[in-house]
């Protein structure tokens, strides 16, 4: 990149396109008045690059696409003293699995923070104030070594789990804070029993794929005493995960959340097929919430796509919940229901 285009003082957004990114050596003075950039298909394995994004003095919102392919450790340090939303995708090649990698994020005003990552990269909040909104993606598929597809990495994630795990909590006791968290994790990533406490959150968005993630629902309702809006969207599971689902059931709590007797107000679940455990699932929210206002239950997704048929008819949906035990008297629900279509 050449200097003239580090020393505009007009550039506000900024878009940058490579596998590679030099730039010269003198960085005072760079980037004035840029407020966003978008930098793509870059590896943060190159040593410029993990300097890069330092030099940013009024920078409001970075996001970062990259796809690490050596067998170097790379250290990506984001330092912005005005940054307020940070997205960061990282799409591993297999044979990186193994490889801890770092990025250190030094953003005092940092508000809504976005991470999709296959590996589970380590993850370095240097700044004490937590995002007020957190998405967090732990994707389930990585980049094969020639460029074309994508694999599952179960072959690998037996003996890495433990330490997949590990990062993946250590993230989430940073963000502990946050008021909106939307999460969602693939088999063997997260363990329900390293959910830390969430005192302030409010409004929780999981993603439950087939019958895996009821736990980690479980011990979220436990662990989040002021939460108003819980959204539930079911995944259908890839080929491969489906081995780790079959056996997940939902255990009901044997004393009732603090979140459903006094805050919980709203409930929407998204892609709801009718399964036996989702409306277990359905049910025991609808009676327990005391203070419930609003249950949205719908077989197609927030865009309005649908995967799949429903399991129960509309009519068995609204009979069910219709007779079902209300927690709240106030509590109104709400069954949003497409037929699907059946594929030969």
């Amino acid at each position: 990149m050449p200097l003239s285009l580090f020393k505009c003082k007009t550039l506000e957004v900024l878009s940058v396109h490579s596998n590679c990114i030099t730039y010269p050596a003198a960085t005072k003075g760079c980037f004035l008045s840029l407020k966003v950039l978008d930098v793509s298909d870059f590896r943060p394995d190159v040593d410029s690059m993990q300097k890069f994004f330092s030099h940013f003095p009024v920078l409001d919102e970075l996001n970062i696409y990259a796809y690490p392919c050596f067998y170097n450790v790379f250290n990506i340090k984001v330092s912005a003293p005005e940054l307020k939303t940070l997205r960061i995708s990282l799409d591993y090649f297999s044979h990186n699995y193994m490889r801890p990698n770092n990025i250190f994020i030094n953003a005092p005003k940092l508000e809504n923070l976005e991470v999709t990552d296959g590996v589970l990269t380590n993850y370095i909040l240097e700044s004490t104030r937590c995002p007020e909104r957190t998405k967090i993606v732990y994707s389930d598929r990585c980049l094969n070594n020639d460029y074309w597809f994508i694999r599952d990495k179960d072959d690998v994630f037996e003996d890495e789990a433990p330490r997949f795990t590990n990062r993946a909590a250590a993230l989430l006791a940073k963000v502990q804070n946050v008021r909106y968290l939307s999460l969602d994790s693939c088999p063997k990533c997260l363990e329900a029993c390293c959910i830390p406490a969430l005192e302030n959150l409010g409004k929780l968005e999981l993603v439950l794929r087939d019958c895996y993630n009821w736990e980690l629902l479980t011990e979220l309702l436990k662990r989040s005493p002021k939460l108003e809006y819980l959204g539930l969207k079911h995944k259908k599971t890839s080929f491969d995960e489906f081995k780790y689902t079959l056996e997940r059931e939902w255990n009901p709590l044997e004393s009732v959340p603090i979140c459903l007797s006094s805050s919980r107000k709203t409930i929407c679940v998204n892609r709801f097929k009718g399964r036996r455990y989702e409306m277990e699932v359905a049910k025991y929210l609808l009676n327990h919430g005391e203070v419930l206002n609003t249950m949205t239950l719908s077989t197609k997704d927030q865009f309005g796509y649908q995967d799949g048929r429903p399991y129960k008819t509309e009519e068995e949906l609204c009979m069910e919940f219709h007779t079902c035990q209300k927690g709240s008297k106030i509590c109104h629900v709400n069954i949003i229901y497409d037929a699907g279509f059946i594929f030969f």
